[in-house]
């Protein structure tokens, strides 16, 4: 569902991803709009010191928009493994995930997903068998207070074209390469000129 909030390509150009996060090195930067033209992801994509899998990290300047989960089935692509991912991120309590792994015979990519508000960040989810949940548990601060900030989604991603190594085992070294990001990254800081 889009709201009536429409963030042009301008609007999400006024935030720029650090050229660094620890020892990863931003490379590209590009906005994700929706056909009808509101800008939908606004990404950053990191190489780590050395080589190794790059990660791409994206921030919806749209509220409550996207469903990456939801995304995919619709166009006909189920994970291949689903569930919860709670990752520490530099500096802050660690962040609750929702996460999902697919193959599409060309690449293999894991994408994590959460939802960030005053300062925390997390999304759940349960565990597949025919039919699951994904929900964000709202902070409780929240209920107390009359904050103006908006819920933002921030979406990432680790994907590799080696198709030899065991499904598995791809997603465990994704799974590997996206903590070893997020170590390096503070979510409130990407998320906060979004969430007013």
């Amino acid at each position: 569902m889009i709201r009536a909030s429409t963030a042009s390509a301008a609007d999400s150009a006024t935030v720029q991803y650090p050229a660094r996060l620890g020892d990863y090195t931003l490379v590209r930067s590009w906005n994700e709009a929706d056909v009808t033209g509101p800008v939908i992801y606004v990404w950053g994509q990191y190489a780590p010191p050395g080589g190794g899998t790059p990660i791409a990290i994206g921030v919806s300047p749209v509220p409550d928009w996207h469903d990456p989960v939801l995304c995919h089935t619709i166009r006909g692509q189920d994970p291949l493994w689903q569930g919860q991912l709670t990752v520490a991120s530099a500096g802050v309590v660690p962040v609750n995930f929702s996460s999902a792994f697919y193959n599409d015979g060309v690449t293999r990519h894991i994408e994590a997903s959460t939802m960030c508000r005053d300062g925390a960040c997390g999304e759940f989810t349960t565990e597949r068998t025919h039919f699951g949940f994904v929900y964000t548990r709202p902070d409780p601060r929240s209920l107390l207070s009359q904050s103006s900030s908006i819920p933002v989604r921030v979406l990432l991603r680790a994907e590799t074209v080696d198709m030899v190594v065991p499904n598995d085992a791809a997603r465990q070294q994704l799974t590997q390469d996206l903590r070893a990001f997020l170590a390096n990254a503070r979510l409130d800081d990407l998320t906060r000129p979004y969430s007013r």
